[in-house]
């Protein structure tokens, strides 16, 4: 997953917010797993430069662990065999890189 920070600004309160551009297929997932940590951080989506992207606010407490977590949601999803976005789909090849066989 390709997270990248546009701007960041410290607000009044101490909060610290990020601007972040992630694809479009990861938004949700992303947004999901940032839920987990209530407390830590909350986003909205917003539109800059015609595009949409997610505005993150940061817990001044939690800025280090929520850096941490950006990160590691970033390599995970990146690197985890189930992540079949990154296969080439060879035209013709009868072949669905995208299926994933029961176990």
């Amino acid at each position: 997953m390709k997270i990248k920070q546009l701007e960041e600004t410290v607000l009044a309160d101490g909060t610290i917010r990020k601007i972040l551009e992630i694809a479009p297929a990861d938004f949700v997932l992303f947004g999901f797993l940032l839920e987990g940590f209530e407390g830590f951080c909350n986003y909205t989506t917003i539109v800059k430069d015609n595009r949409k992207v997610m505005q993150l606010d940061i817990s001044p407490d939690y800025r280090k662990q929520v850096m941490e977590i950006i990160t590691h949601i970033g390599e995970t999803v990146s690197s985890h065999p189930g992540n079949k976005r990154n296969l080439p789909v060879l035209p013709g090849s009868g072949e669905n890189p995208y299926h994933m066989p029961d176990h």
